[in-house]
């Protein structure tokens, strides 16, 4: 991988860290992080997706207009199912990034090569049995096609820095979930939730994962290059703002790509398809 595709790395973990450092400092001043995360995200996102998108302040984020409810609470404000469905949704792009990147071998050589492409089929089988989970426990995916940056599927560079952006948010969102699901930031969820917090921390591992092997395809170096995983989200609805382009499109965004089916999931996977993986139990 080339050095121009490593500083672009570089680029996009500082603007991350950027976010995040603004954010505490914005809730120091007495502005919510919840408030400063919904807009920040959107304003920087072209930066940080590496794409020419820009963000479309009038149009109101998909799945917080249709999952979020109203509140003057400062709390976060997410019922379990919707908690459970944004997550649905956030499975679901992940899986259709990863089946397209897989069905273009020579437009990605890096994620199709003998040395990478396992990683990609796991993460291909492990983001759809992440939505299995998030549907039997009640949750319901809101989208069945999604958007990417433009040049995603053709251009490394747009690939590896979407890939990141992408994990981290969903790491993030999975601690957010986890803390809503304790009963102390949430207006909501008052009892703790042992199980789905275990789960939450489970999937976030997985995502971590994910995050790292992306990197060590791009040739990034270290590829482990975080003692703790990104929390920019105090709530889970904040990751729906985040994930809002990638379900309306827009300028620097193309598509629609269709989810892939269960059976087009395990083929594109094979030889690491489900069967590959035994049940786990959920903590």
């Amino acid at each position: 991988m080339d050095s121009k595709l490593r500083d672009s790395f570089r680029e996009t973990g500082e603007l991350v860290t950027e976010l995040s450092v603004k954010a505490s400092e914005a809730q120091a001043r007495g502005l919510s992080r919840r408030s400063f995360v919904s807009s920040a995200l959107l304003a920087t996102g072209a930066a940080v997706l590496g794409s020419s998108v820009a963000a479309d302040a009038a149009v109101r984020p998909v799945l917080r207009s249709a999952l979020v409810p109203t509140t003057t609470t400062s709390k976060c404000s997410c019922t379990p199912t919707t908690i459970f469905s944004i997550a649905a949704t956030a499975e679901l792009l992940a899986t259709t990034m990863y089946y397209r990147a897989l069905a273009l071998p020579t437009d990605l050589p890096d994620v199709n090569s003998i040395a990478n492409r396992n990683y990609f089929q796991a993460a291909l089988t492990e983001e759809y049995l992440h939505y299995e989970l998030l549907t039997s426990l009640g949750g319901k995916a809101l989208a069945t096609q999604f958007f990417f940056p433009t040049g995603m599927f053709t251009n490394e560079t747009t690939f590896f820095n979407t890939l990141d952006a992408l994990e981290t948010a969903f790491i993030a969102a999975y601690l957010a979930a986890a803390r809503e699901f304790s009963g102390a930031v949430s207006s909501v969820i008052t009892k703790p939730n042992p199980v789905v917090i275990g789960a939450a921390v489970q999937i976030a591992a997985v995502e971590g994962e994910h995050r790292v092997l992306g990197r060590v395809a791009a040739g990034v170096n270290p590829p482990n290059n975080r003692y703790l995983e990104s929390g920019e989200f105090q709530c889970v609805e904040d990751a729906a703002d985040a994930l809002h382009p990638f379900l309306a499109g827009g300028a620097g965004f193309s598509g629609p790509f269709h989810v892939p089916s269960k059976s087009e999931v395990n083929s594109a996977a094979q030889p690491y398809g489900f069967s590959f993986f035994p049940p786990e139990p959920v903590a």
